[in-house]
């Protein structure tokens, strides 16, 4: 019997046999699991109970979704294996006396329904999802560093088989609602229209047959096959060779298959692999290091800007004690309207994610051929959406709808923010500026999406400086999660919180950045690539050198990266480099050669590889332009020894110089706070997430380790290795990493 207040549940008892179960979590935008939380369901569960016969139906009161998972704040304050074992335990023995009530449970599950939230949903004995674009099922929690904790690891493969249930922990992927429902997670699916007709139905009948996927005698007999103790074992080895490369970085994948192996054992000594697994994992530094990549992230997405001022230069100083709100203290609207300058590849990106998340967009290009040869660009990025069943009829055409393609600058006059998109020249980039002050409202923000010239310059064209920033995407638009918001030397408060909400508006991460050569992300990548240019100019193999990286943990060799970003873009890129960058001048030289050749990477067929339809072939014969080079040969000196960092010679020439130019980028202002830098890092080039970013592997490596190998690698390669002082005076305290306490904002899930 339910007879006390609660806080996070309502409980509407409709009949002697049927109760709804209504979750939401007080104070919170999202339902998540917390101790209070948990607290509150023992008791529900302890009323449902007593209840005996009948059915109960869970779900969510809030419209943002059914649950997000469990508070990845407090997994972050576990430390003991007592401790955390015993979080483990209480939400194992809260699941399973769901799944042992008398009554039969329903999850009715609509959005994010994760992590914990999907162990809970798996509990239940039957679960339905409403079919639209925010459902999503999945358990991330390899992507924190961590498994599935409170029966995921055992339910799922009971209730969909081990050879389904297993990529699926492994990747963190999420599932649609037609895609659960196909593979057996959903037991039915309905439109909005038909959701409240289908849990009346099946509050008091049950799933039907008629709802419920069917599957087919080759799919039974797969699963009867790799459910099986040898299948089972079969599965286990595939699954371990193919995360093989990545097992020593990240723990938590090989957890999760022996966990999952173990989900055919009786007498519930699954769950104890599945407990044991967990408790180990969550004080390595690979979780530690995902956990605050999750919450920084969160920080950056939810706080205000006076959380991501830039502070350290002078001009930095200056601007970070004026008002958010402006000198007048009104508060900054959300844009509604924007325009953009240029529909190229990143101009069109920037307009259909905009149009995407309900904006209305102008594009403006310099004639109507050129403006129409956009709007039929955007129209193709779209239908190939939809006949890849990733985007409805009904959704392109209203999309489509939302986005007018011009010539003229009159079609901007109502815009609220406009992003230049065009030429990486600061002469055409000057003369937009300048058409766009002369027609655009007051209050409206000009932005420019340049990757490394200076926004200050630009600003110079116009009569307001103060309403003009930047706004620094990553390509591709739709898939790269930071924007790098640029506050030059007049840019107001305003502005700058304007440029933070709208990147938020569009689901990116935003982190704000000074107004300096290469921002952070080019500036810091820079380094390292150019130093695989230099080992390339000195006669070492192009293949190795990729291959030392990715074993590394980035996502693609540094030669291979310039390839496919453009050797042209990575050459122009390093020119407006030179002056922070100390011996740059040969490999800038190196570069220009290449592009002068018609060797632009990718594009042309041609960069340090051979391409074929954008395939990578053979390594590219560069003898001729190395020898032209006259590269003088690294010394020979012995003096000093390197300190053991984990790193092999050629990764510690790519990944120090990125360490230390962050260090540079901290002396001179460029983002305020140390988890700015690795975040942006992460989420910009794909940094290794394990190592938490360069300063995080930096702490992990030590001061006394890292100042000798700079050292080191100064007497043989040149003074570009010299430490900043930056490293030098964080020395005198031990680098630390950067703490995740203290964020603000939503809670982070999982």
């Amino acid at each position: 019997m339910i007879s006390r207040a609660l806080k996070h549940f309502r409980i509407d008892r409709l009949s002697e046999a049927e109760t709804v179960v209504w979750i939401d979590v007080q104070h919170k935008s999202m339902n998540v699991f917390h101790d209070e939380v948990l607290s509150e369901l023992d008791y529900v569960v302890s009323g449902l109970e007593s209840q005996g016969s009948g059915a109960v139906v869970f779900r969510s009161a809030k419209p943002t979704g059914f649950f997000a998972g469990a508070d990845v704040h407090q997994i972050a304050q576990l430390t003991g294996i007592e401790q955390i074992v015993e979080v483990v335990c209480r939400g194992q023995k809260l699941f399973q006396r769901v799944a042992d009530l008398p009554l039969r449970t329903v999850a009715a599950i609509h959005g994010p329904c994760l992590g914990g939230g999907l162990e809970f949903a798996l509990a239940c004995n039957e679960r339905i999802a409403l079919n639209d674009r925010a459902t999503r099922l999945g358990l991330p929690e390899t992507q924190l560093g961590i498994i599935p904790g409170w029966g995921g690891t055992q339910r799922l493969p009971q209730l969909v088989g081990v050879a389904t249930a297993l990529p699926l922990i492994l990747k963190g992927g999420r599932l649609t609602a037609v895609k659960a429902w196909k593979m057996g997670l959903v037991d039915a699916i309905a439109q909005e229209s038909d959701w409240e007709t289908l849990i009346s139905r099946v509050l008091t009948d049950g799933v039907s047959s008629e709802d419920r996927r069917r599957a087919s005698w080759q799919q039974n007999l797969v699963r009867t096959a790799t459910d099986s103790a040898v299948g089972r074992w079969l599965v286990a080895r595939t699954a371990e060779r193919r995360i093989r490369s990545q097992a020593h970085h990240y723990p938590a994948l090989p957890a999760a298959i022996r966990a999952v192996a173990a989900s055919g054992r009786s007498g519930g000594r699954g769950y104890v692999v599945e407990r044991n697994e967990f408790a180990q994992l969550v004080n390595t530094s690979t979780c530690r290091s995902l956990l605050n990549l999750f919450l920084w992230r969160e920080r950056a997405r939810s706080s205000d800007a006076r959380n991501n001022n830039v502070t350290g230069n002078r001009i930095a100083s200056r601007l970070a004690t004026s008002p958010l709100s402006g000198a007048s203290g009104e508060s900054v609207p959300q844009v509604r309207r924007i325009g953009v300058i240029g529909a190229g590849a990143m101009g069109s990106g920037i307009a259909q994610l905009a149009a995407g998340k309900g904006l209305s967009v102008v594009i403006k290009e310099l004639t109507p051929e050129l403006a129409d040869a956009g709007r039929e660009r955007i129209t193709h990025s779209m239908d190939r959406l939809v006949s890849g069943g990733r985007m409805t009829a009904d959704d392109r055409q209203a999309l489509l709808d939302r986005i007018l393609v011009t010539d003229s600058y009159n079609d901007l006059v109502d815009c609220d923010l406009v992003i230049e998109a065009v030429v990486e020249k600061m002469p055409v980039k000057r003369a937009v500026f300048a058409s766009l002050d002369a027609v655009l409202r007051p209050d409206a923000v000009i932005a420019s999406n340049t990757s490394a010239l200076s926004v200050a310059e630009m600003a110079q064209a116009t009569n307001h400086p103060q309403r003009v920033g930047g706004l620094h995407f990553f390509n591709p638009v739709h898939r790269m999660d930071l924007v790098e918001v640029i506050r030059a030397e007049h840019t107001d408060a305003r502005t700058v919180q304007v440029l933070m909400n709208f990147a938020r508006q569009l689901g990116k991460t935003p982190v704000q950045v000074s107004d300096t050569p290469g921002f952070l992300v080019n500036r810091v990548l820079f380094p390292g690539m150019g130093e695989a240019v230099r080992m390339v100019m000195e006669g070492a193999d192009i293949r190795q050198i990729d291959r030392a990286a990715r074993r590394f943990g980035l996502p693609m060799g540094p030669l291979q990266l310039i390839d496919h970003v453009g050797l042209d873009v990575a050459w122009h890129v390093a020119t407006t480099l030179e002056d922070v960058l100390p011996e740059s001048t040969e490999v800038i030289r190196f570069l220009g050669q290449m592009v002068g050749r018609g060797w632009l990477g990718a594009k042309s067929g041609r960069g340090f590889y051979h391409y074929s339809d954008g395939v990578r072939g053979e390594v590219n014969d560069l003898s001729a332009l190395i020898e032209s080079a006259s590269l003088s040969p690294p010394s020979d000196s012995q003096v000093g020894a390197f300190l053991d960092d984990g790193l092999t010679g050629t990764q510690r020439r790519i990944v120090y110089p990125m360490i230390n130019e962050l260090g540079f980028c901290m002396q001179d202002g460029v983002v305020s706070e140390q988890w700015m830098a690795d975040l942006a890092m992460i989420l910009g080039t794909g940094f290794a997430p394990y190592t938490g970013g360069p300063l995080t592997l930096a702490s992990h490596i030590g001061s006394d380790t890292l100042l000798n190998n700079l050292h080191v690698l100064t007497v043989r390669h040149g003074t570009r290795f010299k430490p900043s002082a930056w490293l030098v005076n964080q020395s005198a305290g031990e680098l630390k990493p950067a703490s995740a306490s203290g964020t603000s904002g939503a809670p982070g899930t999982v």
